[in-house]
């Protein structure tokens, strides 16, 4: 399994940026709706002007922090969880008994937006667990029918299989 280059782009640091930069321009521009609405030339004053600066950029700092709290937290704990699920992909031996017990590794704790991922992820699991399965059905049933040179035990042991690698590539709900 080859690893990708981490993309040097960053949603998070042009997300706070965004923030920033409204909360700048809500300060910059607060100067002008106070001067609609008191009529007072102090509206432009700069410590005024400051002031609403600096309250602007308070705001975008507070929703970047509320982001950061609330959302980012989520994002990282399903990153956190997909990495494991990718490390035990990766360890065939191991992955068979695990991939067999874990059907969901995704807590799905939200209805919006990162829960319909972390639902999505969980679907995509269970449909490569039962690909998985299916083929380690296959794997196994040649290699025992390579085992064996007698036509009625070949047989025998083709059905057996046959029923085995069916079981194994049925959905979980129509067992």
């Amino acid at each position: 399994m080859s690893v990708q280059a981490r993309p040097r782009r960053s949603l998070v640091r042009a997300l706070m940026f965004a923030m920033l930069g409204f909360g700048l321009i809500v300060g910059l521009g607060m100067p002008f709706f106070s001067y609609l609405v008191l009529e007072s030339e102090k509206a432009f004053s700069p410590s005024f002007i400051g002031l609403s600066v600096l309250a602007g950029l308070q705001v975008g700092s507070a929703n970047f922090i509320l982001f950061r709290m609330v959302i980012s937290r989520q994002t990282r704990r399903m990153a956190k969880e997909i990495d494991e699920v990718i490390e035990r992909l990766g360890e065939v031996d191991e992955a068979r008994r695990e991939l067999l017990e874990d059907s969901s590794p995704f807590e799905v704790t939200t209805s919006d937006d990162l829960g319909r991922i972390a639902r999505g992820c969980n679907a995509l699991y269970a449909a490569t667990v039962d690909r998985l399965r299916t083929e380690w059905a296959r794997q196994d049933a040649l290699s025992e029918l390579g085992d064996t040179t007698n036509l009625d035990e070949l047989s025998r042991r083709l059905l057996s299989t046959l029923e085995r690698v069916s079981e194994a590539g049925r959905h979980p709900s129509t067992r």
